[in-house]
């Protein structure tokens, strides 16, 4: 198996006790030796950054004595900073609560994980990849900041399928590195952000020839995601990703 081959923690890592998304999800994908952590990003209405992949909370507190389906971008952190998350998989029950950007970040850092933060459509961070001009960066600069406040501007990696977004960051901050989750891809597509010399992030069975021509013509990196079926690993490292993100994929196997 490739030394080479990132494995990287997906909302943190399902091989412990904490919830997706949360710090002891993290903690634990750190602990385990991920060399990455995947996170996603989200913000409420009073600009706080949260680790957070929905855009409201019911799934991860239907279960809780505070059920609630609030959006995100529609509430201040105040109000779900203290909110019970739960997790059932099946006999595990995980609990936890919401997590800030930058205490994600901080566990990186102190970890030495690379940062893979997925941007979702939320406030002030969203573009249409069917017309560019529907569009609102008012808060990508913010979270940019926050990475080069700790520190991680030379590692950290924004991915998202919203290609507006990611070609505002490559011209403000040609040093961050960029993943274009292409799970609706178009040749089109395809070539236009390979020329604009951004890597991919696919769907593992969508990984297919094309996609593999396509990197190899722009020498893109290629990130797998969310493999979890051990039985298919080794097929995978041999078609020559660079990265595998996973739930339960231990990186030291």
């Amino acid at each position: 198996m490739s030394k080479d081959v990132i494995y990287v923690g997906h909302r943190g890592t399902k091989l412990g006790i904490g919830v997706e998304n949360t710090k002891e999800a993290y903690l634990e994908a750190a602990q385990l030796g991920y060399q990455a952590i995947e996170t996603d990003i989200r913000v409420t209405l009073d600009k706080v950054y949260i680790c957070c992949h929905d855009e409201n909370l019911l799934r991860l507190t239907k279960n809780s004595k505070n059920k609630t389906a609030i959006n995100v971008q529609e509430c201040h952190f105040k109000d779900i900073k203290d909110l019970e998350l739960v997790e059932i998989t099946g006999d595990i029950k995980r609990v936890g609560k919401i997590c800030t950007f930058d205490e994600y970040l901080s566990i990186c850092k102190e970890y030495n994980c690379t940062p893979i933060i997925e941007l979702k459509w939320t406030n002030g961070i969203y573009s249409s990849n069917d017309n560019f001009e529907n569009s609102n960066y008012s808060n990508l600069d913010g979270l940019v900041e926050k990475i080069y406040n700790h520190n991680l501007e030379n590692t950290a990696v924004i991915m998202t399928s919203m290609i507006g977004c990611l070609l505002y960051v490559k011209e403000k901050y040609p040093n961050i590195k960029l993943q274009w989750l292409c799970h609706l891809r178009t040749k089109e597509f395809m070539a236009f952000v390979g020329e604009k010399g951004i890597d991919l992030d696919v769907q593992y069975s969508q990984l297919d020839e094309e996609v593999l021509e396509n990197a190899r013509k722009y020498n893109q990196l290629i990130n797998i995601w969310t493999l979890d079926d051990e039985s298919l690993l080794e097929n995978y490292l041999n078609m020559g990703v660079d990265m595998v993100t996973t739930n339960y994929i231990s990186p030291k196997k």
